[in-house]
């Protein structure tokens, strides 16, 4: 869901939202915390650009199905 209330779906619709120019490559800055229930995990990480303008904590929640894991939710916080 975006900040004007647009749910976007998918790896390619979410890459659709900014032009290609302006993608900036990010990584995790270090390993993600997991809590795990039940077929329910919860997990945080926080993450970086490439050029270190940006940054910020990734929220997450996943579903157990099958012998897959599947993000339900995720929120992202940007930094200050």
């Amino acid at each position: 869901m975006t900040g004007n209330g647009l749910l976007v779906q998918g790896r390619d619709a979410i890459a659709k939202l900014l032009p290609s120019d302006q993608r900036v490559k990010v990584a995790i800055e270090r390993r993600p915390s997991v809590r795990a229930y039940d077929g329910v995990a919860s997990v945080m990480f926080p993450w970086r650009s490439d050029d270190s303008a940006r940054h910020g904590i990734v929220t997450l929640v996943a579903v157990q199905r099958g012998s897959s894991w599947l993000i339900d939710r995720l929120q992202n916080t940007d930094g200050e």
